[in-house]
């Protein structure tokens, strides 16, 4: 079981810090992710509907890799640099997110807003608190353990880890731009069911 950390800067303090400790909380939360994911994702989006079609490639192509080929050092090098050149802005920004929430907001607010009475209740708040973030399993972990060491509640943690990636809203954006909204639809339906049924 995930125990809390001590080393809050808040812990202690009067209004006017707890004030300033959300303030620059909010402030790179905000800030980062519209550097990491939102601007970006919302010109991937504009791109997406004007052309209906999704202009990326297979990360699983990179270095030349097929389909059947044999593994080789070489595909995994290749591929391990394509994926940590590509996330590393989320990343840094879900370190920086997790380190503020660790060091700079009241112990006490984030299980009052997350844990709720039933794994339910707990499931869809972590899974809501997940969707503006908008990472990728391994770059939510680290916020997600952060939650746990907090006294979030496994549901809830679990769930703002799932959430991230399978109730992307920027996913289902372009999902719904370049295929048949179907698609769109079995994703939430799916990544919804995924998330409560923690």
């Amino acid at each position: 079981m995930a125990m809390p950390l001590e080393g809050n800067a808040i812990h202690s303090g009067g209004r006017r810090t707890v004030a300033v400790g959300v303030v620059v909380a909010a402030t790179l939360f905000t800030a980062g992710l519209l550097w990491a994911k939102w601007l970006p994702y919302v010109a991937k989006a504009a791109t997406a509907h004007r052309t209906r079609h999704w202009a990326g490639s297979s990360m699983l192509a990179v270095g030349g890799v097929h389909a059947g080929d044999r593994p080789t050092w070489h595909a995994a090098a290749t591929f391990f640099h394509a994926y940590v050149s590509s996330i590393w802005p989320a990343l840094v920004v879900a370190l920086l997110i997790s380190a503020s929430v660790q060091a700079l907001l009241p112990p006490r607010w984030l299980p009052r807003a997350l844990n709720r009475r039933g794994l339910i209740s707990s499931a869809l708040a972590g899974g809501a608190a997940g969707m503006p973030s908008m990472m990728c399993t391994c770059c939510a972990a680290p916020v997600a353990v952060t939650l746990r060491r907090n006294g979030i509640t496994p549901a809830a943690a679990v769930a703002y880890w799932l959430g991230n990636p399978l109730l992307n809203p920027a996913v289902l954006v372009f999902l719904f731009f370049v295929a048949p909204w179907q698609w769109t639809l079995t994703r939430l339906v799916v990544g919804v069911a995924t998330v409560l049924g923690v």
